[in-house]
């Protein structure tokens, strides 16, 4: 009798919709069998102060959401939990659409809170081969919403934070449209908020140590960089601080029709927050003295999955 279960993980980000396959081994040892992701901010640059999600989001997250179980069904995945984050935490009618998700698709939707969010990701960390190694590091996961923030020592996880620095959130606070040059009032008031909140997080601060980033972000980085460098997008995942301040300083200074044109890889939804990205990661990366990062793509999603398969998660 095979001792590994299939599982299905989906996740409501504020920026887009993810699901995992994976088999999980009773111990928790997850691989991935597939990964699909919609583009579908739960909140924008207009809601993003009210925080509320629209009819018309909740919609087109139905319609998602339903072709995402369908993946799971096709899959043979015998346990699926959906979870959401920041933008669901902070919706004032998340309860509206967690009661919308239940009764269309008779599955709870399970609302983590930023710590909950982090110590998740943690757990999916340990899941990265290249990381088996590794004892000690710093992580962060860049999100729509929210920047969450981990400290692993001796492989546990001894800070988990959240914080309020998500790129839409972070993009709430320019006083200019950030589809056009970022003004230099507007650069210098983000730096010092970034500054200011990872400085005070409580990380202990140890240049020798790691730095794993995560998000989309990262991942559209690379995606960039890649036709720069004389190896492709999978053999190499360290991103240097210096890549990421020069793609900063030439992406703020351009337009929005500008930024698409200069970086193909670039969707719409993400064009737009581009240069912010940038500079929250340049900036955190100045605070704890890192001169490159780590990419890993074993997320929440893998952390969730651990949990589900071990039969530590609601089924």
């Amino acid at each position: 009798m095979d001792p590994s279960v299939k599982v299905g993980v989906i996740d409501l980000g504020s920026n887009s919709t993810k699901v995992l396959l994976a088999s999980v081994s009773r111990d928790g040892d997850v691989q991935k069998i597939r990964e699909k992701s919609f583009s579908c901010r739960l909140i924008n640059l207009e809601s993003i102060e009210d925080g509320r999600i629209s009819k018309k989001i909740r919609e087109d997250l139905s319609q998602i959401l339903s072709d995402l179980l369908k993946i799971c069904e096709e899959e043979g995945a015998q346990y699926v939990t959906m979870v959401a984050t920041e933008a669901m935490r902070k919706a004032p009618n998340s309860k509206l659409l967690a009661d919308e998700i239940q009764s269309s698709f008779s599955h709870p939707l399970h609302i983590l809170s930023g710590n909950e969010e982090a110590a998740l990701i943690a757990e999916g960390l340990l899941q990265d081969p290249q990381l088996s190694g590794c004892e000690s590091f710093h992580a962060f996961d860049l999100g729509g919403g929210s920047l969450e923030l981990i400290q692993m020592q001796d492989r546990c996880p001894t800070l988990n934070k959240s914080l309020p620095l998500g790129v839409l959130s972070m993009s709430n606070q320019l006083t200019s449209d950030n589809q056009f040059p970022l003004s230099a009032k507007d650069i210098e008031s983000l730096r010092e908020v970034v500054c200011n909140e990872v400085r005070n997080c409580g990380f202990i601060l140890d240049p020798g140590i790691p730095l794993i980033g995560l998000g989309g972000a990262i991942f559209f980085i690379r995606k960039i960089l890649s036709r720069c460098r004389p190896f492709d997008f999978n053999m190499c995942r360290e991103v240097q601080f210096r890549e990421i301040s020069d793609l900063f300083e030439h992406s703020s200074r351009l337009s929005m029709k500008e930024r698409l044109a200069e970086y193909p890889e670039l969707p719409v939804d993400r064009g737009d927050v581009f240069p912010i990205a940038c500079l929250i990661i340049e900036e955190m990366m100045k605070v704890l003295s890192k001169s490159l990062l780590l990419h890993s793509q074993y997320n929440l999603r893998y952390g969730v999955a651990s949990r589900l398969g071990r039969g530590e998660w609601a089924r």
